[in-house]
């Protein structure tokens, strides 16, 4: 075995880590419970240069060890004192104390208080005795007492008692707070459950927010309570114990109180080092080996530190040491520094299995496993250097370049976990390889592989390779242009699941997920291309789901000969809903399409129906509602397909619409079946040629549009390109008659006719809108504006008004590539700006997206070009938003935001709001480029209201302000409990 290493210095100044996507893959987020078919390949292993170590605050301070104190200078640089005999630095300050030295922990600059010691089985008499006297009483003595400790500062207390994750009693954890001054601290909590705290006599009870999904945030809840000098127990009561909570420390100027030590309630029942240790460690593999890496911070309470800090990375081969080395790493402790990050690289074992290794003392913090892979690690090297070399060749089409890359990652990703599936992997590298070879000779072997081909595109938004897997017939090869069937996954789905069920073989229960995705059955040719996108994971109707569908179909007209009047869309469940929105949406784009056990029901959402709502979120849900859309299906039949045990009445909407407009569709209600109607529906695959026999008309005699957002102002030769009044929904109802276009429209300001194509008398064309007709030359497209009179007439649209991709709400931004740019101007501001920036960067979870997050320090012109920009932080705390301050229609203030001229005073308020961008964001002297289409801002009066912007739901107009300081619930649809002190939407010329 060759063996290399190689140590890289990378200190970040910033105590947030960076969270930047990582475009090697995608399906990394699927929550399946094995490795998939498509996981993603891991990061590329960079050596960036060495960065000076620096610090982002003159007065930040910290332990480089347990006798020595890190403080920074006003030049930012870094100078080192050491304690007195008899001293211990704690905090970022030599300390005397009379306590266990051994036991005290300093608080790290992330102020997680995530070391507890944990008694579990709790009930409710002994609960109530505890939260009412602020001791432990019959749990003093420690007796069953174990350790609950977190690295990433989220304690769960099942983590701790794995068997008792089906408990429903009580956690109570224990720890005790010293302090050397005392005074006023901030609590800030996020729970799962509910957490009853007792700090000293000081009663704080949280519980988790409502329609809160998954694991809660940092920082959601906020509660000021009194620690003076000397000790201070504290006691956290969890209901149930199976929940889970963040819990840190704030001091009024948003950073860790520095005088603060921290310890465990009982000495059996404390947290080791390395459980505390957020190692980032990983493994990859690369075109020259096996990368192990590591990038270990604290963010919570930090032991005392050793003078030489260090992990082993750990090699054997067969059972027999075949590396270790020592890794030190520099000022774990420091305030605002990460650790270095430090990376080991060797060549893979020619036979015998590897254990690959990364421990602090004997502490083990990462065990990986390599099988014996009979060589597939060095061909899969082999790969990696081929889709290196050809990344840039510019005669090989992006999406086949954009394929091969994301096909080695998964093969890169899967041997580096350690995947024991060999006979996929080596399928997945006989596939690879003679398309690899095929790239090095200049050629495309893709444009010829037919059958089951895996694919993906670069995608425009956020840079990530989005992988699709399609079939390709050889029915291809005769020419003629195949129709394609598009099938959308259902919720927790992969692309592979989706195809394999649109063809009547759905996964089973003798199957894993994995074994389904890894190994798919026979496809029958039906003189079809059948794709089966990604959707950027579970976005499903999200702007970015719709954006992936369309993508798709782009890439496979790139890539193969297709009919683009004969594209269908399918979907079931989570697809299904897919599958009714997206062709009302874009009714041109598709030919037919087939819902299956699908929620188009919106209205009728408990999240919906049974919460108040403001006058602009009924206007929100109009826009929304897809059965306001059904007029756009005219030319778009539907096969909808529903258990009669599965709520039927959810697709009836749709249904009972199309029915009343005349249009064509099948309603199949199966009595007998609940939610998995697709096994009756995509039996012998019989939907396919359903779906294939229709063909989009070329150009319709009649045409009706339907929509409430410009982007989907689009239908054949109709686009609306501007509304009378964007909070209401426009319509237009057009056809074609002997003299010409006759066309009735509602709240419409703007629109264009594609006359050419159109069986149209020859020489000018009389076009009649609302009973005014104006008459113009034919074979081209016709604006027509709205006058002072009220009449639509052939003219020209003035600039700045509102238009498609400068319309807003909100969500808008969605439609094109996005940089989000957080504030560093401020200590508190800065770490809220960048928790918030970093929620956003995934769109809180809600789709597998990683728009680019940078600090506004970092940020330039050409980052920022022909993107949409998100700023975090207001003028005060971000130097983006200071430099287009007069361009905005809000100024946030310490005490109130005024927006279009009206001040909302307040102590804890945000503001959110979608408005054009700047031509650029550093003045007149910049390299000009093309206008931003958007900016949106998230800002607040306090770093608590901003990061409440997290916390905000789904449907928000133009702009929106709102209180923070009662905000009890995250996510949703509608703002229900949470206080919109003003919203709306801004007028057609954005005033």
């Amino acid at each position: 075995m060759r063996l290399r290493s190689t140590r890289l210095s990378l200190l970040a100044i910033s105590s947030i880590a960076a969270a930047c996507g990582n475009s090697d893959g995608v399906h990394g987020s699927a929550p399946v419970p094995t490795v998939v078919a498509s996981a993603p390949a891991s990061a590329e292993v960079a050596a960036p240069a060495p960065v000076e170590s620096r610090c982002p605050f003159a007065d930040d301070r910290g332990c480089l060890d347990s006798a020595t104190v890190a403080s920074c200078a006003s030049d930012g640089k870094i100078a080192e004192k050491p304690c007195s005999s008899g001293e211990l630095c704690l905090a970022g300050r030599c300390q005397a104390s009379a306590l266990d030295r051994a036991r005290l922990r300093s608080v790290s600059p992330e102020g997680y208080l995530n070391a507890w010691s944990l008694q579990t089985g709790i009930g409710p008499k002994l609960r109530d005795e505890i939260i009412a006297s602020g001791s432990l009483g019959k749990l003093g003595d420690g007796s069953g007492a174990k350790p609950s400790c977190s690295a990433d500062g989220y304690i769960n207390p099942k983590r701790a008692i794995p068997g008792e994750e089906k408990s429903q009693t009580a956690a109570v954890l224990s720890a005790t707070l010293t302090r050397d001054v005392g005074g006023k601290v901030e609590l800030r909590a996020g729970v799962s459950g509910k957490l009853t705290l007792r700090v000293g006599s000081q009663t704080i009870v949280a519980d988790e927010l409502l329609n809160r999904e998954g694991r809660p945030l940092p920082d959601e809840r906020f509660f000021e309570v009194d620690l003076p000098k000397g000790d201070t127990p504290i006691i956290a009561v969890l209901e149930p114990d199976t929940g889970g909570f963040y819990l840190r420390m704030r001091d009024r100027d948003g950073r860790t109180p520095s005088d603060v030590a921290f310890r465990e309630q009982f000495p059996q029942a404390s947290c080791k080092l390395g459980a505390l240790l957020d190692h980032g460690a990983d493994l990859a593999l690369a075109a020259d080996g096996y990368h192990a890496s590591a990038a270990p911070r604290f963010r919570g309470v930090i032991p005392l530190l050793p003078e030489k800090f260090g992990l082993v990375v750990r090699v054997s081969n067969g059972g027999k040491p075949a590396l270790e080395e020592t890794l030190s790493f520099a000022r774990p402790g420091l305030v605002g520094l990460d650790a270095s990050r430090t990376d080991v690289r060797f060549d893979p074992p020619e036979k015998g299995a590897s254990d690959v290794e990364i421990a602090l003392a004997d502490e083990k913090l990462f065990t990986r496993k390599l099988p014996d892979d009979g060589g597939l690690s060095a061909r899969a090297r082999k790969l990696a250097a081929a889709v290196e070399q050809t990344r840039e060749t510019s005669s090989l089409p992006a999406g086949s370049r954009a394929s091969l890359d994301h096909h080695v990652g998964v093969i890169r990703r899967a041997l580096a976990q350690g995947d024991s599936d060999r006979a996929w992997l080596r399928r997945k590298i006989e596939d690879a390889e003679p398309i690899a070879e095929g790239f090095l000779r200049g050629e495309d072997p893709y444009a010829k592989k037919r059958g089951v081909v895996f694919r993906a595109y670069r995608s425009p938004l956020d840079g990530t390779l989005q992988p699709y897997v399609t079939f390709v017939p050889k029915s291809l090869d005769k020419g003629k242009p195949l129709p394609v069937v598009l099938v959308a996954h259902g919720r927790d789905r992969l692309p592979e699941h989706a195809l394999r069920t649109l063809v009547g073989e759905a996964p089973d229960e003798h199957m894993t997920l994995s074994f389904a995705a890894r190994n798919l059955p026979g496809m029958p040719d039906q003189g079809a291309i059948l794709a089966a996108p990604w959707g950027y994971g579970n976005a499903g109707v999200l702007p970015v789901g719709e954006r992936d569908l369309h993508d798709v179909v782009t890439e496979l007209g790139r890539a193969y000969s297709i009919d683009e009047r004969r594209v269908s869309l399918t979907g079931y469940s989570l697809g299904g809903t897919v599958a009714f929105v997206a062709p009302l949406h874009r009714p041109d784009v598709f030919a037919a399409a087939a819902p299956l056990c699908g929620y188009p029901n919106l209205l009728d959402y408990s999240s919906v129906s049974k919460v108040p709502h403001l006058p602009w979120e009924d206007a929100m849900l109009e826009k929304e509602y897809i059965v306001r859309y059904a007029e756009n299906g005219a030319h778009v039949p539907l096969n909808i397909v529903h258990g009669g045990n599965d709520g039927p009445g959810r697709s009836k909407v749709v249904a009972d619409r199309y029915k009343a407009l005349g249009y064509s569709h099948v309603f199949d209600v199966q009595d007998d079946l609940d939610h998995n109607v697709w096994d009756y529906a995509y039996e012998d695959s019989k939907m396919v040629p359903w779906l294939t026999r229709h063909k989009s008309p070329l150009a319709p005699k009649s045409v009706h549009l339907a929509t409430g957002k410009l982007r989907y102002g689009k239908a054949y030769w109709l686009r609306v390109l501007e509304m009378v009044d964007s909070s209401k929904r426009a319509r237009v109802d057009a056809k074609l008659t002997a003299n010409g276009i006759e066309a009735t429209t509602e709240n419409v300001a703007a629109l264009t006719i594609d006359t050419s194509g159109l069986d149209l008398p020859a020489g000018e064309v009389g076009v009649t809108l609302d009973g005014s007709t104006s008459k113009a030359a034919g074979g081209g497209t016709l604006t027509f504006v709205r006058d002072a009179s009220g009449k639509l007439s052939i003219g020209e649209r003035a600039a700045g008004r509102k238009e498609p991709g400068s319309s807003g709400p909100l969500d808008d931004v969605q439609q094109g590539a996005i940089t989000i740019v957080y504030g560093t101007v401020g200590r508190a501001d800065r770490e809220a700006n960048r928790l918030v920036a970093d929620h956003l960067a995934t769109l809180g979870g809600a789709a597998d997206i990683h728009y680019p997050v940078v600090a506004d320090t970092a940020a330039t012109d050409e980052m920022l070009a022909g993107r949409n920009v998100v700023l975090v932080g207001g003028t005060r705390s971000n130097k983006l938003t200071a430099a287009i301050a007069s361009l905005l229609p809000v100024e946030v203030q310490p005490d109130g935001i005024v927006l279009r001229g009206q001040r909302i005073a307040g102590e804890h308020l945000g503001a959110s709001l979608i408005f054009p961008g700047p031509e650029s964001f550093f003045g007149d002297g910049a390299k000009k480029r093309s206008t931003t289409r958007y900016v949106v801002l998230h800002a607040g009066t306090t770093p608590r209201a901003t990061l409440a912007a997290r916390m905000l739901p789904r449907y928000l107009p133009d702009f929106v302000v709102y209180d923070a300081a009662p905000f009890a619930e995250r996510g949703g649809l509608l703002m229900n409990t949470r206080p919109a002190l003003a919203a709306g939407f801004f007028s057609e010329t954005w005033q």
